[in-house]
């Protein structure tokens, strides 16, 4: 559904999408509901089968907590600007560390000019003025399943969830076992943002 005109988003987003629905929706509930699709449609003649044929059965197979999903990877230009801001570990008296930090997520439509609108109508984006200064950052609505991971020196996963974020600053606490040595949103960038330098801070 990528605008011709946009080769920046269509080159290789098919490959990011059907990744990341892969991953949201479990590998096997993903991969029977492609199987099941194409049970239905292997072999056929005269009138063939259409990507939308496809996505319906994805549809179908994704709980109503992700829906928005099939609308932003399939039927929009949907791209996110996540950023980790900070954060602190402190080791508490059991030897584990507590894990302070704070993040912004930014999601995001592309018109077919390339410029970015925050809202399907004027009165549903959400803002967020940074601290001290005239900046302020804007977003579509979020309710949205964001992954967070947490990672010692060798890049060890001590802690990687989705976490339904509402707001674009966040901050939120987690306890792991080890000390960590970066934090992360949306880590292994399963999601189309328009910045990866910033989702991993060590």
């Amino acid at each position: 559904y990528a605008y011709p005109d946009e080769n920046y988003l269509a080159y290789e987003k098919g490959g990011v999408v059907l990744y990341a629905l892969s991953d949201y929706l479990g590998e096997q509930e993903f991969n029977k509901a492609i199987q099941k699709y194409l049970k239905k449609v292997a072999y056929q003649e005269g009138t063939y089968t259409t990507s939308e044929e496809m996505v319906d059965y994805i549809r179908q197979a994704t709980p109503d907590s992700l829906q928005y999903l099939i609308h932003d990877l399939f039927e929009t230009v949907t791209l996110y600007d996540n950023k980790m801001q900070d954060w602190t570990a402190t080791e508490l008296s059991n030897g584990k560390f507590r894990v302070d930090l704070n993040f912004q997520i930014s999601k995001f439509r592309s018109r077919k000019n390339g410029k970015a609108f925050y809202s399907d109508n004027q009165r549903d984006s959400l803002t967020y003025q940074l601290p001290d200064t005239e900046i302020a950052i804007h977003s579509l609505p979020l309710s949205d399943y964001i992954e967070v991971g947490i990672f010692d020196k060798n890049d060890k996963e001590l802690f990687l969830q989705k976490v339904k974020i509402s707001n674009i600053n966040n901050s939120l606490s987690f306890i792991v076992d080890e000390q960590p040595a970066s934090v992360g949103v949306d880590p292994y960038f399963k999601l189309i943002d328009r910045s990866l330098l910033d989702n991993v801070k060590r």
